[in-house]
């Protein structure tokens, strides 16, 4: 089977940045499976199921309350369930700030003032368990959105125990590690989670959320921000019960992977490939952006636990990222569900709603509008429900030309196949007797799996070890730096310090040259970065400038 659409545009690559030297990694400890997908609803802009509960509503007011709530959610999960997704992900439902903040409204929920308590305009504990008995029945799975790292601006617990909190202000300087873990973000109260009762707050409630609600996961909002020996310690004394997912805002696959591995929670959000995919799918950044951000999956323990995503509340909408562009969101959708990793679906994107910065990309479902996407989910997810090579394997790149990229997706002895053509004319591609001999011009394409047996074994082979790869005709004074672990994973400390290294047959590595003077100043060529493709062939691979 073959599915595609077309994917181009225009975008500028991101610029590299010097990265600090990535920590051997920390195995992540065994907890339960995790769902095979998610569905992201925002209560309060999915569907509003009971009026009764509707204090200060105001549709036209982006900022304001909308009126969604528990039992909507409940009234629409055939809805969701028709997506084929595997579990539903609420953002926060404890009791919650109702009034704005400066200009910010405080209709998401993360302004929990009372993490033992529901919030009454989302709906009470009899509604959460309307709704998990409507997933259980659709074999489906619920993930709650717990905050442990601050609460609300007004929040009792301030006045009832300023001991629970951290006395630093606003976090000025993002980048240092004291004032991420004790600063205020945004200005909201910082819990101290080393302080006891703080602890048993958050672990005793953390029960009794997952208690009342049957959820069988946890999304864990601000991890960067929370001690990792907190993260573990709360891991342990909930009895590895329970999957959950962290938020790591971290764009860079080796500081992704090094906090991943420090915190010990069993998945996280693939913010690397999230801003690759959109880059290089909506933006026409270069093929090889993202190949070299796949090939990154040798920093982290196990790849096929993170969450990947094209958007979420926080982040522009991908339809409004594509340009409003439905057959490019179609592509990117497509190719999400081709790569390892859990998935994970914004609610509306099988509209698919548009929408830029926040507020603007919480906008309210529209049920009456035609879902143009639902297809494409439900079948790119039926294709990972049967084939889990997509969801789980390996990832190499077979081909990489400026116009066309294939990848091949293994697992075990089966293998299988994803091209991205963005020439209009049909090209060369797949080895033959491994599939169509000619990729079809401007589309994503996906060939289902087969065994790797044959000639398709014998052309594995070839694909399989390393290859000594020699930069030459480096300027005096310049080092080669890359994305691959072996080029220093961008850090210029970490720079090639030979000509010759070696690197996995397959692998994309991105890569410039850096200098760094006597007083540790680095200096970065003035040049887009280059992208070296590791193929099978006797000798060494030599690379130029």
């Amino acid at each position: 089977m073959v599915i595609g659409v077309w994917l181009a545009c225009v975008r500028p690559v991101m610029e590299v940045e010097s990265l600090p030297q990535v920590p051997e990694p920390v195995v992540v400890p065994s907890s339960p499976g995790p769902p095979s997908s998610l569905y992201l609803v925002m209560v309060d802009r999915f569907a509003n199921g009971d009026s009764t509960n509707d204090w200060g509503v105001d549709l036209d007011d982006p900022q304001a309350w909308h009126g969604g709530d528990i039992a909507g959610v409940a009234e629409h999960l055939d809805w969701i369930a028709g997506l084929g997704v595997g579990a539903v992900w609420l953002t926060p439902v404890a009791s919650s700030r109702w009034e704005p903040f400066g200009e910010w409204g405080a209709y998401h929920g993360y302004w929990v003032k009372d993490l033992g308590a529901t919030e009454p305009r989302f709906g009470q504990l009899d509604d959460l368990e309307t709704l998990q008995q409507g997933l259980e029945a659709r074999e489906m799975e619920l993930v709650l959105d717990l905050v442990w790292n601050h609460v609300a601006f007004d929040s009792p617990l301030r006045e009832e125990h300023p001991d629970w909190f951290h006395e630093a202000g606003t976090i000025t300087d993002w980048s240092d590690p004291v004032q991420r873990e004790h600063g205020q973000v945004h200005g909201l109260p910082d819990l101290n989670q080393d302080h006891p009762e703080v602890y048993e707050y958050l672990l005793h409630n953390t029960r009794w959320w997952m208690e009342q609600s049957g959820a069988t996961g946890i999304r864990v909002d601000a991890v960067g921000h929370m001690p990792a020996a907190f993260l573990r310690r709360i891991q342990h004394d909930l009895e590895g019960r329970y999957w959950s997912v962290g938020e790591i805002f971290e764009g860079s696959a080796p500081l992704l992977a090094a906090a991943w591995a420090e915190t010990g929670l069993p998945a996280v959000f693939d913010f690397p490939l999230h801003h690759a995919m959109v880059d290089v799918l909506c933006g026409g950044a270069p093929l090889g952006r993202l190949a070299a951000t796949l090939s990154q999956d040798r920093f982290y323990v196990d790849p096929s636990r993170l969450v990947t995503f094209l958007d979420n509340h926080d982040t522009p909408r991908i339809a409004s990222a594509c340009g409003g562009d439905v057959d490019r969101v179609a592509s990117a959708l497509r190719f999400l569900l081709a790569m390892r990793g859990v998935p994970a679906i914004t609610w509306g994107t099988e509209l698919p709603l548009e929408g830029g910065k926040e507020p603007d990309s919480r906008r309210d479902m529209d049920f009456t509008a035609a879902p143009q996407l639902a297809d494409t989910i439900r079948e790119g997810l039926a294709m990972r429900a049967d084939q889990p090579v997509f969801g789980r394997g390996t990832t190499r790149t077979v081909v990489l030309k400026e116009d066309l990229w294939v990848l091949m997706r293994q697992l075990g002895d089966e293998i299988a196949f994803v091209a991205v053509n963005r020439g209009e004319a049909q090209a060369t591609g797949l080895p033959a007797g491994l599939g169509p001999d000619r990729v079809p011009g401007g589309q994503v394409s996906v060939w289902l799996p087969m065994p790797a047996e044959g000639v398709a074994a014998t052309w594995l082979a070839s694909w399989e070890g390393v290859r000594q790869v020699r930069f030459v005709d480096v300027p005096e004074g310049w080092r080669v730096v890359g994305s691959a672990p072996e080029l220093g994973g961008w850090n210029p400390g970490a720079a090639l310090q030979q000509e010759q290294t070696e690197l996995p047959v397959g692998e994309v590595a991105s890569w410039k040259l850096v200098r760094v003077d006597a007083t540790g100043e680095v200096e970065w060529e003035d040049h887009a970065n280059r992208d070296l493709h590791v193929v099978p062939g006797d000798g060494v691979l030599e690379v130029r400038p």
